[in-house]
């Protein structure tokens, strides 16, 4: 029996052929010259969010050595007491950042956009979290600082370094670009009002939840959305290459990165 034929008998093989095959037919359907735009420009972007997480880290590591962040034990051991979270809460709360619930939903996001015949948003999409993942991971190389042992005896901490948030860069930046295609979308002020809204609640709740359950200080947070938002801004740049198809009569803007796709 030939693989065609077996994947006619499978229906989540036949599903992902049709799928590949309107992906490639968006992937046609761009102008060359918008294609390798969009590679360039996240080429560009990947290679200055090395750079902004090296700027972060020292940045943190100074005010670290300078006694700047001393407030952040007494902050956590209050979050823990006083905040708005149990730990059974917090420990909810923090899986929207967590790597199955971002699979399920990444997965489930740019398959749509795939069936929609758009590639770059697809791309993007899966792009998210994983380049914020893999700059994050970058970082604790980089610097090996410890978790807080302040709340539960660090009893939640995974073995890794503490700076950046990944579950906070990943939660910015694929809740982010997803929020942003509604607000493309959404001809209603109010609409895209409450985009912005449940972004940042599901920003904050991924937040104080990692912090109540004691495996970040907040400084680890800050950074962590700050090199979300930055991978952010970079996805939202290139999708303005997706407006150009083979078909279009208006090119590429003449951009610097336009010229050099060229």
């Amino acid at each position: 029996m030939s693989t065609a034929a077996a994947s006619d008998r499978w229906a989540v093989l036949a599903a992902w052929r049709a799928l590949r095959d309107r992906f490639r037919e968006g992937h046609r359907a761009l102008a060359p010259g918008a294609w390798r735009a969009w590679l360039l420009t996240m080429a560009i972007g990947i290679a200055t969010l090395l750079g902004v997480m090296v700027v972060l880290m020292t940045v943190a590591q100074r005010l670290l050595a300078a006694g700047r962040l001393d407030w952040e034990s007494a902050f956590l051991q209050r979050l823990g007491s006083d905040g708005p979270f149990s730990f059974a809460s917090g420990v909810f709360f923090q899986t929207f950042g967590t790597d199955i619930t971002l699979v399920i939903l990444v997965g489930a996001a740019a398959s749509a956009a795939a069936w929609t015949r758009r590639p770059v948003t697809a791309l993007s999409i899966v792009l998210a979290p994983l380049v914020a993942d893999l700059v994050g991971r970058f970082g604790w190389a980089l610097w090996d600082r410890a978790r807080p042992d302040v709340l539960h005896g660090g009893l939640a901490s995974p073995g890794f370094h503490a700076f950046p948030s990944g579950h906070t860069s990943k939660t910015t930046a694929a809740y982010g670009f997803l929020a942003l295609l509604w607000i493309l979308a959404s001809r209603s002020i109010l609409e895209r009002m409450l985009a912005v809204l449940l972004l940042l609640a599901i920003i904050t709740a991924t937040a104080l939840g990692r912090m109540t359950i004691g495996v970040h200080w907040p400084s680890d947070i800050a950074g962590g959305f700050l090199l979300g938002a930055a991978w952010l801004a970079v996805l939202g740049y290139g999708l303005r290459f997706e407006r150009y198809t083979a078909s279009s009569r208006t090119p590429p803007p003449p951009d610097s990165t336009a010229r050099v796709a060229r």
